[in-house]
């Protein structure tokens, strides 16, 4: 098959997912979290690649949480997020983010996920990025589609993270944005948790560094 047609294929293919996503997403403007059921199924996601050479893109999208919430939350910060391995996957955990405070949150998004990614402290104990959010998947730059999720008192949603295996071990923390009282875009912290990484991992390629990388700073 002739390489110019393959390049336009792929173009119009990219092109009808990007129109699909934009649909799905520029609805999703209630308050309520995306019931996508299939998505929670671990056996549909391929087991991921958990030892990674360089910092990979996060992508969060969030769902109606799986089980009931635990009793006891932690109570240091607004939103807890409770861990939950998965049996049948054991590359990915579960988190619940309940939000524990009496009033409501504001959570920005954009294209379906949490603006989250995760950070680990160095051997020298600097907190550092272990994800990026990527401003270009592919070869092609999607539109962002952007939007805003209230999660309100005692509600709660679920997105499923990576658990990252290597040869050191650390802790870990979400570093996620919020919108304050007066409409101002924060950053916000999950409570720290410990995992292991590839040290590698701090790093970010060459080609993503070319593609354009945030750490939501």
């Amino acid at each position: 098959m002739p390489k110019k047609f393959l390049f336009v294929l792929t173009g119009l293919l990219l092109l009808l997912v990007g129109n699909s996503w934009h649909g799905l997403y520029s609805q999703n403007k209630t308050t309520e979290p995306v019931y996508a059921s299939f998505a929670l199924d671990s056996s549909l996601y391929e087991k991921m690649e958990v030892v990674h050479t360089t910092m990979k893109p996060a992508w969060y999208q969030f769902f109606a949480p799986t089980s009931a919430l635990p009793t006891s939350l932690p109570a240091d910060a607004p939103i807890a997020f409770v861990p939950k391995n998965d049996a049948q996957n054991p590359t990915l955990v579960q988190w619940t983010l309940v939000n524990q405070s009496k009033q409501a949150l504001k959570l920005p998004t954009e294209n379906g996920s949490l603006l989250m990614l995760q950070e680990a402290q160095d051997a020298k104990g600097k907190w550092r990025p272990v994800e990026y959010w990527a401003q270009q998947w592919g070869h092609m730059k999607m539109t962002a589609v952007k939007g805003e999720f209230v999660l309100k008192p005692t509600q709660a949603i679920m997105v499923v993270a990576p658990k990252y295996e290597g040869s050191q071990q650390t802790n870990f923390r979400f570093k996620y944005k919020m919108i304050d009282k007066k409409g101002k875009t924060v950053l916000a912290y999950s409570p720290t948790f410990q995992g292991f990484i590839s040290p590698t991992q701090f790093e970010l390629s060459k080609e993503d560094k070319k593609k354009g990388a945030s750490y939501l700073d």
